[in-house]
């Protein structure tokens, strides 16, 4: 008998500016997303007969488009990606399979068979980002992790890396310090953080 393989995904970031989205879903879950998508400029189409207050003000600012309906395929007409965040999953596998018809990649909150988008956790502290992922299989992991992370890095330590990235120079060949020297640096501030976390956890 065949044993399935473990899940592998291609780790990737998006340039969603300006890019057409469908979310589908006017819940909590639903929100999430949107506030991410919307964060990053992406071109927001949310259907759902209900919705919470923040996507009607979004609608009224004209940061969305707002159909007050169950979904329907046409709602996948230009969209670059969907999300399916209803809470039916049988709304959200008929999304997932009208998606993957088109070629759309999408995500399934209730977990369709087919989808194939997963978000992971992100922790973003100036011009850096670390994505976290479980590989689909648990998003409380995820969220823990990106918790923990979060607590040991705190917000403002990009900013300490982008500083690195301005001393070192441009990509173009001109480095004010070798490239050795920058990662040096940044393993010096990343073990920093972490002997930082640990001693304020041993004193609290």
């Amino acid at each position: 008998m065949a044993t399935s393989q473990p899940l592998q995904l291609y780790p990737a970031w998006l340039n969603l500016k300006g890019q057409k989205v469908l979310l589908a879903g006017g819940g909590q879950v639903a929100l999430r997303r949107a506030t991410t998508l919307l964060s990053h400029r992406a071109r927001l189409r949310v259907a759902a007969p209900e919705v919470l207050p923040l996507f009607e003000r979004w609608e009224a600012e004209k940061r969305i488009q707002l159909f007050r309906r169950v979904f329907k395929e046409s709602d996948l007409d230009g969209a670059r990606l969907a999300f399916a965040c209803t809470d039916d999953p049988q709304v959200n596998q008929q999304i997932v399979n009208s998606a993957l018809s088109m070629g759309i990649w999408v995500e399934s909150c209730t977990r369709a068979e087919g989808a194939n988008l997963y978000p992971g956790g992100v922790i973003h502290s100036g011009s850096i980002a670390l994505a976290i992922s479980s590989m689909g299989k648990s998003p409380i992991v995820t969220q823990a992790l990106r918790e923990c992370f979060e607590e040991v890095f705190g917000a403002d330590w990009g900013d300490e890396i982008d500083q690195l990235i301005s001393e070192a120079g441009d990509e173009g060949g001109s480095h004010r310090i070798s490239p050795e020297e920058l990662k040096r640096k940044v393993r010096e501030s990343v073990f920093m953080q972490v002997k930082r976390w640990g001693e304020r956890k041993t004193t609290s």
